[in-house]
């Protein structure tokens, strides 16, 4: 025979909430670009209550996108209305994080002597560039190349190191500083003037650059810049999420009159910051959305 004994630690009452609940969900993409309150689109009900205290719960999730490509940082508020009157508030913070992935800019490559001194006989120098972003490729882009003609080559590779397809420039004198398919000289097998995009998975491109005994020039002079593969661009976004809301927030109302509880936002008004604040509900429903609840 067992005993056993229950001890009540906490209960609610159920009669403290009604059975009456009032719902709406919002169904279409939103955005604020204003520094003043103003209503979130469908969060709004209107209803006549039984009790003397409804409980409102309100969440909302979405993006934020300050448009072009810059960083930024803001702030979303959204406050509880009772009509006219403001029964409570709440703020988020997102971020807009822009990279650029193009342009005229890009890192300089030069050859061992820099941007004013001749390179140095009896070099082997391998360098590499690989994207930042697993989905960009790697583009180099020579505005000048001089080394010596037929015996100080360039090999540029389709991938991340030497073992990958090379990127010939159709020379063949099979020298040992200057094997077939390497960039060297000013005239037809010179590199000046062109651009190597990486089409290998990994979007790198790896040159290896050799020179023999004697007779130095003064190099190359290139840029090297990421892009996104296909059409091109000049930047993308990286919009991070935001999420607020009130839940079982009491609400003082006179029973039998109408009342309309809502929601209003507005976006940061400090100059700099972003100009939009989505709500993407059918674009990202996985991340975003926004409801209002009340229980009577």
């Amino acid at each position: 025979m067992s005993l056993s004994r229950w001890v009540v630690v906490g209960y609610a009452r159920s009669e403290g909430f009604g059975r009456n609940i009032y719902k709406v969900t919002g169904n279409t993409d939103i955005n604020t670009d204003s520094s003043s309150f103003s209503s979130m689109a469908d969060m709004s009900l209107t209803f006549t209550p039984k009790r003397s205290m409804v409980y409102v719960n309100f969440s909302a999730s979405g993006t934020m996108d300050k448009g072009g490509n810059s960083d930024a940082q803001g702030y979303a508020a959204f406050r509880m209305m009772n009509g006219a009157t403001q029964i409570a508030g709440t703020t988020t913070i997102a971020t807009d994080r822009s990279f650029s992935v193009s342009g005229s800019g890009g890192i300089a490559f030069y050859d061992s002597g820099g941007k004013s001194s001749n390179y140095f006989d009896n070099e082997t120098i391998t360098s590499t560039y690989n994207p930042v972003n697993p989905a960009d490729k790697v583009s180099v882009s020579f505005s000048f190349f001089n080394t010596e003609s037929t015996f100080d080559g360039l090999m540029i590779y389709n991938g991340p190191n030497a073992s990958f397809p090379l990127l010939s420039s159709g020379s063949n004198y099979n020298y040992y500083a200057c094997p077939n398919g390497a960039y060297t000289g000013t005239g037809l097998y010179s590199a000046q003037g062109k651009t190597f995009t990486s089409t290998d998975a990994s979007g790198a491109l790896t040159f290896v650059f050799t020179s023999d005994t004697n007779t130095r020039r003064a190099g190359w002079e290139a840029s090297v810049t990421s892009s996104i593969a296909g059409p091109p661009t000049s930047g993308y976004s990286l919009d991070t999420a935001w999420n607020t809301g009130f839940t079982m927030y009491p609400v003082q109302v006179t029973p039998g009159v109408e009342t309309i509880i809502s929601i209003q936002w507005l976006r940061d008004g400090n100059p700099g910051l972003p100009k939009v604040l989505r709500n993407n509900v059918n674009t990202n429903r996985q991340r975003s959305h926004r409801n209002l609840t009340i229980i009577d």
